[in-house]
């Protein structure tokens, strides 16, 4: 998942901000984006017109301003189980819209109105994208509710940092390394070296003998075993095998749902808990009765699984609930 996150100029200053409110919202706008912005579907319309049409009408009479929820990089289908959940007005923008806080609030530029930004009520950010971190850290660092929580995935969006994390959380540090760019080492047993901070088995390389990565690299020892998911959502696991040709074993992969192995849930758990997420794939490779945790993944693939994308709405919409009627 995941694509660029918009350049751009910085946004204005908050005094002359334009804050598009709820009655400009019922009514839509017709103006066509910038190409250099992402497009926004708005509740159950495609394009930039919001809130027309008999399909909407009666459902958000008695919503206030605070019902105004934007999505960020969520699936599709997703975007619209939400829509038909949620009591809310859905802003669901495929890529990272240009994002900022002030006081705790955040605001998201729209993609129709020029110079105009959205005032939601929370944000559901789900995917990985590059040069994301400004929008992130604005959401991070605000009141308004992110789920999942940006302030305990964002420390994971570096991969050093992500695996420091993940390790400590686990409990179990090994030996891993990391080799800055420029630096020239050699190595004498097969070695995985990864850079950058993209995943889906991308900036990965096999190597033995000299190595001089191409950019700051994390290097650890290649360990041959089952690839193996802990897929977390909320109360629900699940424990995904990866079979594939390729040694990365997640590329070009088929998925087999596998009995849940308890002491490793047990040991999945603790760590997802210790980090502070509410979901998570946990990756591994086990060999015999061991297995070396890989990586924690903030946004795990969902689509595959029926089960877990129920799950994950369930979740949402327990969320969202509590925003909008308060907690239960």
């Amino acid at each position: 998942m995941g694509g660029p996150a918009l350049g751009g100029p910085s946004p204005p200053e908050v005094a002359v901000a334009t804050l598009v409110t709820v009655a400009e919202v019922e009514a839509g706008a017709s103006a066509r984006s910038r190409h250099d912005r992402p497009r926004a579907t708005v509740s159950r319309n495609s394009g930039d017109r919001a809130f027309t049409g008999a399909s909407t009408k009666g459902r958000y009479d008695n919503l206030s301003f605070v019902d105004l929820l934007v999505t960020i990089g969520l699936d599709p289908a997703l975007v619209d189980s939400l829509r038909q959940r949620l009591e809310a007005r859905v802003v669901a923008y495929p890529a990272v819209p240009r994002v900022y806080s002030v006081d705790g609030q955040v605001r998201v530029e729209s993609a129709s109105v020029t110079g105009r930004w959205l005032e939601p009520g929370g944000v559901l950010f789900y995917g990985y994208f590059e040069d994301a971190g400004p929008a992130r850290r604005a959401l991070a660092l605000a009141s308004t509710p992110t789920f999942p929580d940006v302030g305990a995935t964002l420390p994971l969006d570096e991969r050093a940092m992500a695996l420091l994390l993940a390790l400590r959380a686990d409990g179990r540090l090994s030996g891993r390394g990391f080799v800055p760019s420029g630096v020239a080492v050699t190595v004498e047993s097969e070695h995985v070296l990864k850079w950058g901070n993209r995943h889906c088995g991308e900036d990965k390389a096999r190597v033995t003998g000299k190595v001089d990565p191409v950019g700051d690299a994390v290097i650890e020892p290649f360990v041959a075993g089952r690839s193996v998911r802990m897929l977390i959502v909320g109360d629900k696991a699940w424990q995904l095998h990866y079979e594939s040709n390729d040694w990365r074993k997640n590329v070009g992969a088929t998925i087999t749902v596998a009995d849940v192995d308890l002491g490793l849930l047990a040991r999945t758990r603790r760590t997802v808990d210790r980090l502070g997420l509410a979901l998570a794939g946990v990756d591994y490779v086990v060999t015999g009765t061991d297995a070396v945790l890989l990586e924690v993944n903030a946004y795990p693939g969902l689509e595959d699984l029926p089960d877990a994308s129920e799950a994950f709405l369930g979740m949402a919409e327990s969320w969202w609930n509590g925003i909008v009627k308060g907690p239960r």
